[in-house]
């Protein structure tokens, strides 16, 4: 018989590494070695994960403990998912799959992962000009504005939550961290 961790590695085409599984649905999440970000409720690690046969980097987003068993939270996530999943734009993140508390011990949203956000943007703004600032702005107003044609409203708009890479030149620029309202 297999543990519930082997078991959940695989659902629906998603698979995550049975390591990254281990820590985050421990008590422990927050030593995860790739942390990379941290929200009020939840966790952000980066993990290598395989979409049917396509390897990617991904953001996994989960609860922190104190919130794992909070039903409010878990659909929250889950809302968040749904929302990203149906949603197609180039300025925001795809979203690769879920598991609920139903696969998993912890819910978990396997999204696009980037590496910059615009709160680090003072240390990067010699580098940056002013043509490319200007783009940055006009990214984040159509992605805000293609949410509200979807009758969506993120409710969490700030610099920390504006996500971008200097290594591309395109549709490099995507909103994250969503609190959506619909």
């Amino acid at each position: 018989m297999t543990s519930l961790i082997e078991r959940l590695i695989y659902h629906k085409g998603l698979y995550i590494p049975r390591s990254d599984l281990e820590i985050i649905n421990g008590p422990y999440a927050h030593t995860h070695p790739n942390l990379i970000g941290e929200g009020s409720h939840s966790y952000i690690v980066r993990a290598p994960i395989r979409v049917d046969c396509e390897k990617y980097n991904a953001a996994l987003k989960f609860l922190k403990p104190a919130y794992r068993k909070d039903p409010k939270q878990s659909r929250a996530l889950h809302t968040e998912w749904h929302h990203l999943s149906t949603l197609q734009h180039p300025h925001i993140p795809i979203a690769f799959g879920f598991l609920d508390g139903k696969q998993s011990a912890v819910p978990i949203l396997a999204m696009e992962l980037f590496h910059g956000s615009a709160d680090q943007i003072e240390k990067l703004l010699p580098r940056i000009s002013q043509a490319d600032r200007l783009a940055i702005i006009l990214d984040v107003a159509q992605a805000l504005d293609y949410l509200n044609t979807q009758g969506i409203l993120h409710r969490d708009v700030k610099p920390s939550n504006v996500f971008f890479s200097l290594k591309k030149r395109t549709s490099n620029r995507k909103i994250g961290r969503f609190c959506f309202s619909a």
